[in-house]
């Protein structure tokens, strides 16, 4: 266990300067699922809603933000607009109920930021803020309900 901690610490330490585009600045990414600055309606919605969705991104500038979207066994990605420092797009819930997933994929000019919810075992429940990974992880949800 000893030899794996400072494994562990330099990988975390490495990810860190992943996200720095250039020196002194590091790329920021916030999406808040419990907001409705960012998700809007929040909470569940039904079926054929049309949900705004938003990312804000600041200490860098992203090529472009795209929306991985799941629901019922099809995958959507959806570009993303820009105004000012925030990203977003709306995006119509599917006909039917279903856990939609989605999160979101961010452009750099040395790779892709992925944006998901952070499954922090301290969260009550999961969603509200998530964190910015190279690899796609963990997805935010949104419940849709019959009409």
């Amino acid at each position: 266990m000893g030899s794996r901690a400072p494994l562990a610490v330099a990988a975390l330490a490495l990810a860190a300067l992943a996200f720095a585009p250039s020196a002194g600045a590091q790329v920021r990414l916030l999406h808040d699922s419990f907001s409705t600055a960012y998700r809007s309606p929040g909470g569940a919605v039904a079926t054929g809603t049309r949900v705004t969705l938003r990312l804000r991104v600041t200490g860098g500038k992203p090529k472009g933000v795209t929306l991985r979207v799941e629901a019922a066994g099809r995958v959507s990605n959806l570009k993303l607009r820009r105004r000012g420092s925030i990203w977003s797009v709306a995006y119509r819930t599917p006909s039917r109920p279903a856990i939609v997933s989605y999160a979101f994929r961010v452009s750099m000019a040395r790779g892709a930021l992925w944006y998901g919810d952070d499954d922090s075992s301290a969260d009550v429940r999961t969603g509200g803020a998530g964190r910015a990974t190279r690899l796609r992880s963990d997805a935010f949800k949104l419940t849709v309900y019959n009409r």
